[in-house]
């Protein structure tokens, strides 16, 4: 009996080692086989840079916020075209406002086309004085605000485009009666740039 219970205990021992080799050794095949997200960063040159900033101000009290991009190249056959940036950034005050965006520009076809793409919200409390009545009216202003633009190389540095911007604003006064007023600002322009920078 002893004898088969050691020659189970060593079929289970050998059988165990056997499959944990196989399962590290497929594990480090497909690590191998799988160097997609490492060739991906490398190719397209992918480079990171986080701020986090703080500041005081007497309207707003003091103000944490925190940024962070990424910088690449969007067509790794492109040489010429600079540095393309996607990010988003976060802010806190004590004075209980907030805000936060994110935000994209790319360069391609050798610099010849420009594209910006940024999208944020923010509740900003704030104060203004009322001279009627004497004393400082709090509001709130909530804003939501998207923009997009694009631009074309038309003559060596010079690059015509067109732009979008959205930016909806609903502000509530803190008198009697809560005033609220709301306000939605459509706005289509045109860019004329000349971009000297190398």
């Amino acid at each position: 009996m002893k004898k088969i219970l050691l020659t189970l205990v060593i079929l289970f021992i050998t059988n165990v080692s056997s499959y944990s080799q196989d399962s590290d050794t497929t594990s480090v095949a497909k690590m191998e086989a799988d160097t997609t997200e490492i060739s991906f960063w490398k190719e397209h040159n992918v480079n990171f840079a986080a701020v986090p900033m703080i500041n005081y101000d007497p309207a707003i009290e003091w103000n944490f916020a925190f940024l962070g991009n990424a910088f690449f190249q969007f067509d790794t056959a492109d040489t010429l075209s600079p540095l393309s940036m996607a990010g988003a950034m976060v802010g806190y005050t004590t004075n209980k406002s907030w805000y936060w965006a994110v935000y994209a520009r790319v360069y391609f076809d050798n610099d010849n086309y420009r594209a910006t793409i940024a999208y944020g919200d923010a509740s900003i409390n704030f104060q203004y004085y009322e001279g009627a009545i004497g004393s400082f009216v709090n509001f709130n202003s909530v804003f939501d605000a998207f923009i997009v633009e694009g631009s074309r190389r038309v003559y060596n540095r010079w690059y015509l485009g067109i732009k979008y911007v959205n930016l909806m604003q609903t502000t509530a006064y803190d008198l009697e009666g809560v005033t609220t007023t709301e306000t939605n600002m459509n706005n289509l322009g045109y860019i004329i740039a000349h971009d000297t920078r190398d």
